[in-house]
């Protein structure tokens, strides 16, 4: 199965908030997302689609954070965002 993945972007790399963020660095048809923070609501309505979200993740550019996925590196955290 082919991945596509969205990740939220401030300034060319991974926007802490997914809410916040200025772009995407995605096309139609995502099987995840990699955000830093992101509220329970936007989880859900991902995982009621069947797309997978990592949260927690480091501030990095777009292409780093998809090798690490894709290579089973991803680090992951706390979700930062309360709402």
């Amino acid at each position: 199965m082919k991945k596509r993945i969205a990740i939220p972007l401030e300034g060319g790399v991974l926007c802490s908030h997914f809410g916040h963020c200025e772009q995407f660095a995605a096309e139609q048809g995502i099987t995840d997302v990699i955000a830093g923070g992101i509220g329970q609501r936007a989880i859900g309505l991902f995982n009621r689609h069947s797309i997978n979200v990592f949260v927690g993740a480091p501030v990095k550019s777009p292409d780093e954070l998809a090798a690490d996925l894709l290579n089973n590196r991803l680090q992951t955290g706390a979700n930062y965002c309360d709402h």
